[in-house]
This record gives C-alpha cells, structure tokens and sequence, in this order.
C-alpha cells in the first residue's frame, strides 16, 4: 500500500502542470490530489457532469534506452545511497550536536557507479573536515568539492545535479508511447471515458527538455506515428512550473475561448 500511494503521489506530480488546463476544459475548481480520482488504468480520470478524462502518465527515461546500466536513474539511486550513508558519519554528528548542515556535494572525475560507497563517503568526510578545521582536501577524483550551508532541523546530504538541459529526442518519445500503444485496448475496456490523454513525464534527473525537440527521424514520420495513436491527446511535462507541449489534440490551439492565466506554449 504504501509503495502505491508513492508512486501515486509521483503520477501526480507529473500532470500537475496540467492540472489547471483540466480545471478550465471540465470547468472545475481546486483540482487536488484525491484518492476519488485515481485509477489503476488509466492513472486519473476527471469528470464533470457531461465529460470525462482519463490520463495515463509514462515516465521517459532517455538515458535508460540508451544505456541500460549506467543510466540517469541509476546514477540517482546511487547517490541517494551514498547521501543516506553519509547522514550517519561520525565526524559528521560531532560537528552537528547543537546546529544542523545542508552539504552539497560535487561528483569528481573518477565519480562511478563501480565506485566503492565508503571510499565515497571517505572524500565527502576529507572536504568536511578540510572546511571545519581549515585547509584544502587533495582527496578530490571522487568527490570535486563541497558547499555547506547551515540549516534547521535535521543534517541534509545532496549532490549538486545541475546540467544543461538537452532538447528530448523524437525517437525517445515515440518509444515511450508505443509501449502505452499497446496497452491502451486495456485502458479503454477497464475505464470508459469520453477522452484518453497521454502524458509523457520527463524525470529531473534526464535532464531532458520538453518544450525543444530533437527531429531524429523525419518530422512527417512522426506526426504521422502521434496522430495513429489511439490517444486523444498526447503532451509533455517535466518537473518545471508550466513546463508542457502538446504532441496531440492541443486544446489551447483547437479553443480559441480557452483562456489560462498561465504561460503554457
């Protein structure tokens, strides 16, 4: 159950950009995450007294249909270990009895998934203690540098994740979508509605951009896939505010009364 309600909660924050689009087309207030609204398939359903919106999320991972070891996601998992391990250093609760610590943490160039945790944790704890006792760390392949900020409550462990942000591939797209392809009879037949929308969710940690698209294959190839699709309505966001583009069915473009305050295309 709680697995569940986690990767709910995830599904929902990847329509929230959405959301508002939704309110206005079913003329609703305050759409909040309810569990009324979920579904197994598709993800959401919305409704109003004459029409209904089923939406089904896919996450595109890029980096995973690239390379399906060292991977985006991958990457994260391991640095959120190597941050959980660090919470528990011991140098680390010495320096922080009576203030707390938000340490952001640069990867070096020798920085990999086949790198040892504990070596990792060793080169975060030489810069710590560089920067308390005064100095310079020459531990830096695995771990560049440190910033660390004081802070309230509990210990915090980050690694600074910041990189420019690449245009999202037409080839990537159409794989996500042709796996959701597949599966949309199912859709269909376990929930009735008036319209099915796709939402493809591009992951902080892709780097990805949704409004800039990468023409891999030929842009008539492509509209031609989208608009096969059974999908009323196909659209892109990532973890940014407002950050959507429509592949199909784009209600601001088919609506000329449709008003939102804001920014969408």
């Amino acid at each position: 159950m709680k697995h569940r309600d986690s990767q709910k909660s995830l599904e929902w924050n990847s329509i929230k950009n959405v959301i508002p689009i939704v309110e206005n087309y079913l003329q609703l207030k305050n759409i909040f995450h309810d569990p009324n609204f979920e579904k197994e398939r598709p993800d959401f359903v919305f409704y109003n007294n004459s029409i209904s919106i089923g939406i089904e999320v896919t996450e595109c991972h890029p980096s995973v249909q690239k390379n399906k070891k060292t991977n985006a996601p991958a990457i994260k998992s391991f640095k959120d270990k190597i941050c959980q391990m660090f919470l528990r250093n011991d140098f680390l609760s010495s320096i922080t009895l009576d203030r707390k610590l938000n340490i952001i943490v640069d990867p070096g160039r020798n920085f990999r998934l086949s790198s040892h945790p504990n070596d990792i944790c060793n080169s975060i704890e030489s810069h710590l203690r560089a920067l308390y006792y005064g100095g310079k760390c020459t531990n830096s392949t695995l771990i560049r540098g440190i910033r660390v900020i004081e802070t309230k409550g509990r210990n915090l462990i980050q690694f600074n994740n910041i990189a420019r942000r690449e245009p999202i591939g037409c080839l990537n797209l159409m794989e996500s979508i042709t796996e959701k392809n597949k599966k949309f009879v199912g859709y269909a037949i376990n929930t009735k509605c008036d319209e099915y929308w796709l939402c493809i969710y591009l992951p902080f940690e892709e780097n990805s951009q949704s409004n800039c698209i990468e023409w891999d294959v030929n842009n008539i190839e492509f509209n031609n896939f989208i608009n096969a699709s059974k999908y009323d309505r196909i659209f892109i966001t990532s973890v940014m505010p407002n950050d959507i583009k429509w592949l199909k069915g784009n209600i601001l473009s088919i609506n000329s009364s449709f008003k939102i305050d804001n920014n969408i295309n």
